[in-house]
Parts: structure tokens; C-alpha cells; sequence
């Protein structure tokens, strides 16, 4: 199982739980696993955490902030995320990048949080606001991670002034999951 860079337990600790009421990291907290538990109150950015195992984190933080809204949650969580991340130079530097610089800049920074598989763009010259960022080469990577990272794509596109921001999981070929987005 492949692995990833722990910034996004990070953001869960550093931005997503201080802007909630204190009494939801507390549940967070209970949640996890002694050992999920430590890892969450000291990890480091650049730690690389397996992808599973941070999904686990990550399924617990929806599921307190968004409760019962399933895959919904995460997609939420995603997009709440990546509102967090964009903050300071980011938050500027988004509100000049277009939205197919933005898309195309997904792919290429694949590699700096994932030490497995390949992630590509498709878009369709003929077809303005579409695109599809692929990945393979990594079959086993959990369902609920797609999720994740499609409201986190969804959360940056808003950032760039794109609106009525879709996006869509596609799971009919394992070897190449498929998170497709429309926007305008």
C-alpha cells in the first residue's frame, strides 16, 4: 500500500479542528485509536503516513464533523481542506490562476504527497470546462480516498472562481480511478 505525506492529518490538527467548537476535536479525539491518537497530535508534514491508515483518520474526522452523510462527508471534509490549505500566498495566487492551470497543476503535484501511482489531466480541447485527472498504478487505493480528493479538487477550483463546481468519482476500470469535473 502506497503511501502519503502526512499534511493532511496535519490540516485536520492545525486548521480544520481549531475553527470547530472545542467540544469536536474532544470527540475526535475518543475516536481514534491510542496509537491513531499519538500519531494525529505529533506528526510532522513531511512524515509519510500509509494512505489506509490515514484514511482511517480522516473517515473519523467526516464522520464527527458530517455525521451520517457517508461518502458526502468526506467529499465535504476534502473541500473544507483545501479552503484551509489556501490560506496566505496560496489564498492570493489562486485568485489569479485559471482554472485549467489549476487542473493541470493537480497531476503535477501528485508526486509530492504520493509515493505511489501516476496521476495524469484528460481534457478536451472541444469541450471547455471539463476535465478528468486519472490515476493509476494504484488499484488498491481506498475507495473512501476518491472521495476525499474530489472535494478537495472541487474546494480548489471554488479558489480559482470557478462555479457550479461537479465532481464525479468513476470507478468502472480499478487499474485507472476517474474523478471527472465540470465547471463554469
Amino acid at each position: 500500500m502506497g503511501k502519503i505525506k502526512a499534511i493532511v492529518i496535519v490540516g485536520l490538527r492545525q486548521q480544520v479542528f481549531p475553527s470547530q467548537a472545542k467540544d469536536v476535536e474532544a470527540k475526535y479525539l475518543e475516536a481514534l485509536a491510542p496509537d491513531e491518537r499519538a500519531f494525529y497530535q505529533s506528526a510532522l508534514p513531511s512524515t509519510r503516513i500509509p494512505l489506509a491508515q490515514a484514511m482511517v483518520m480522516i473517515c473519523k474526522a467526516a464522520e464527527i464533523l458530517y455525521p451520517g452523510r457517508g461518502d458526502a462527508a468526506l467529499r465535504e471534509l476534502g473541500r473544507m481542506q483545501a479552503h484551509a490549505d489556501m490560506t496566505g500566498l496560496y489564498k492570493v495566487l489562486m485568485r489569479v490562476v485559471t482554472v485549467a492551470y489549476a487542473v493541470k497543476q493537480a497531476a503535477a503535484l501528485w508526486r509530492q504527497y504520493h509515493d505511489q501511482g501516476e496521476a495524469r489531466v484528460e481534457q478536451d480541447p472541444a469541450v471547455p470546462g471539463a476535465a478528468a485527472f486519472v490515476v493509476t498504478g494504484y488499484p488498491e487505493a481506498p475507495r473512501s480516498f476518491t472521495f476525499y480528493n474530489a472535494g478537495y479538487i472541487a474546494g480548489v477550483l471554488e479558489l480559482t472562481g470557478a462555479t457550479n463546481v461537479d465532481v464525479s468519482v468513476n470507478f468502472d476500470n480499478p487499474q485507472a480511478w476517474r474523478t471527472e469535473v465540470r465547471w463554469r
